[in-house]
């Protein structure tokens, strides 16, 4: 790198792209000190390719899900162990918002109960109710 690029390279826009005509790129690629401009050429490609078998994974997984529908066009029913999957998925944050609530009432309840509870001549019961 003892010479400076002879080209001056400003973006004019945000977006911009270069089209190549197939010969030139060809030929600019395989000059003898361009291995950094292909590398990074076939480093595009390649991330090309991975993003589109992505595409192409997914299109099939849902086509075959697709195909195991019924003649009738109605979905199969879900099995014991699906249903068992999806009540604990759903479970799961109502067991941690009934601990939360019990929690905050208990510990309001206990509050009102020492503080007021004393001076109004109120019961447990009742403190527990105006703590809910």
């Amino acid at each position: 790198l003892s010479k400076a690029y002879p080209h001056h390279i400003v973006a004019k826009t945000e977006v911009e792209y270069v089209e190549w005509e197939y010969d030139m790129l060809h030929d600019e690629i395989n000059q003898k000190y361009r291995r950094a401009l292909q590398a990074s050429f076939y480093h595009l490609l390649y991330q090309e390719l991975l993003s589109t078998l992505q595409r192409d994974s997914e299109a099939r997984k849902f086509r075959k899900l697709a195909k195991e529908e019924d003649k009738d066009g109605k979905a199969q029913a879900p099995t014991t162990g699906q249903l068992f999957n999806l009540s604990i998925f759903v479970a799961v944050p109502f067991c941690g918002f009934g601990f939360a609530d019990n929690f905050i009432m208990i510990v309001c309840g206990d509050m009102i109960d020492a503080q007021f509870g004393t001076m109004l001549g109120l019961t447990t019961l009742a403190a527990a109710g105006l703590g809910n």
